[in-house]
């Protein structure tokens, strides 16, 4: 709906002009309107509580209406719509506090009764000593899982803050309870490396791990499954297969979602249906604002890793322009020389007649150029086959390949340690949330095109 001025002395000097089909014409739904008000007018009441109202100066819901369809001026027409942009979000506010109030509120709810000494031993295990941050997440976890209420907490935290080691001490807590514990992830690749990690540190333990992706043979998905529905298998790691049909648990009571943006509500509801009503953690290295609008209206409580590991180096952020791309190059070719690896971020995949940008297939082209005998280079994409980038992402993983020129489809990826640097071509065309992302996955960011608000040149601190 849009408003306009009229010159017609017996009506208002505002009307309403709505978008209409054909077979409605905007006089008789004007008329419609004022009819159904001129009729109705008292029947309307106001949802804003009227201390809000007062303090905010916002209007009743009677007079947000009128002046909404049927303003005598500008003014009117501004003030009903602030008044109903603010009722529209305090509804949306109440509508999920009521869903924490009813989670929260639930005696029902999965009690976890882990054995606190065996935590304890385990955490003295591990090779490095955990961060006070780390220590406190894992508290308010913890005092979640011991509570009969329904835990729906996000963790978040840069990208290498230890989240991992984390959800791995709090599924090491569920199966001390005689739990089962499940973590979904949004790749393959991901699924395969969490699982390398953590089968390794439950196998002193005595803990059982399992991997289920689409790419689990017919042979060992059968005996997965099997093994998860007797409640021989602990824990199991994986992508989207986790919530297939026929996947089901024994005793399911700690899920955990890795990259909870890349995976949908009924996703995860799914995931959460499959199990004894469990405590369900969601991770994330950077909020996005789907995540944000969540969290800051309160449906999920929030733990936060504001806390690096010692010993690992701040991350170095150098802004060139256009003219100094030959610069960043030379950056890349001397970190691969070194020994280390290097991602190169384009913002297209292909050449567009629609905008001057670099695009993934031209620079995959360049760089081959450029290290022609002296270092291998991929290309990755979202129009990919998954099996391809899959291959491709493994190669990197494992150091066969030393440049990657790439999408943000490795905004999500893995840990890839050797990878010291990060070109980003038209860093200006990427939203904050995904440079903090990819950010977090290299030692330097490199953005080649002049932005306002960096009117020069200059080395950002890590």
């Amino acid at each position: 709906m849009r408003l306009v001025a009229t010159q017609d002395q017996d009506a208002p000097s505002m009307a309403a002009i709505y978008p209409l089909s054909q077979s409605v014409h905007q006089k008789f739904l004007v008329s419609a309107i004022k009819t159904a008000f001129d009729h109705y007018a008292d029947e309307i009441h106001s949802v804003v509580p009227e201390q809000y109202r007062q303090r905010l100066q916002l209007l009743t819901d009677r007079e947000l209406v009128r002046q909404m369809h049927f303003p005598a001026n500008p003014a009117e027409a501004t003030a009903a719509r602030r008044s109903a942009i603010f009722r529209e979000f305090f509804l949306f506010e109440a509508q999920l506090q009521a869903i924490k109030q009813r989670d929260t509120a639930q005696v029902n709810g999965l009690r976890i009764p882990f054995d606190n000494q065996r935590v304890r031993a385990f955490i003295r295990t591990l090779p490095f000593t955990l961060t006070n941050a780390q220590k406190r997440v894992v508290n308010e976890i913890c005092a979640d899982m011991r509570s009969t209420k329904h835990m729906n907490r996000l963790l978040q935290g840069d990208v290498g803050s230890g989240k991992t080691i984390v959800a791995a001490i709090c599924m090491y807590a569920a199966v001390t309870a005689h739990f089962q514990a499940a973590l979904m992830v949004p790749t393959e690749v991901l699924a395969e490396q969490h699982y390398a990690k953590l089968s390794r540190l439950f196998a002193p333990q005595h803990v059982s791990v399992a991997l289920l992706t689409g790419a689990t043979s017919a042979a060992d998905r059968k005996d997965i499954l099997a093994r998860l529905r007797s409640g021989a298998l602990d824990i199991v790691i994986g992508t989207h297969a986790l919530i297939q049909k026929g996947v089901d648990f024994n005793a399911l009571g700690f899920a955990i979602i890795d990259e909870q943006h890349r995976f949908g509500v009924k996703q995860r509801e799914i995931l959460r249906a499959k199990g004894l009503k469990p405590d369900v953690l969601s991770m994330t290295a950077t909020p996005i604002p789907r995540t944000l609008a969540i969290t800051a209206y309160g449906e999920m409580d929030v733990s936060t890793i504001d806390e690096m590991p010692a010993g690992r180096l701040p991350v170095k952020t150098l802004w060139l322009h256009k003219q100094q791309q030959p610069r960043a190059v030379r950056m890349v070719a001397a970190a691969v020389a070194a020994g280390g690896q290097a991602f190169v971020i384009t913002p297209l995949i292909a050449e567009s007649e629609a905008v001057d940008l670099k695009n993934a297939e031209a620079v995959y082209a360049d760089m081959q150029q450029t290290f022609a005998g002296k270092a291998t280079v991929a290309l990755l994409h979202g129009q990919m086959k998954p099996d391809e980038k899959d291959t491709i992402m493994r190669d990197f993983a494992s150091g066969k390949t030393a440049v990657l020129v790439s999408t943000t489809v490795i905004e999500v990826g893995v840990d890839v340690p050797n990878a010291t640097m990060m070109l980003i071509l038209d860093a200006d065309r990427f939203g904050l949330a995904q440079l903090h992302q990819l950010r977090g996955r290299s030692a330097v960011v490199i953005n080649r095109r002049p932005v306002s608000w960096w009117p020069t040149p200059r080395t950002i601190p890590g």
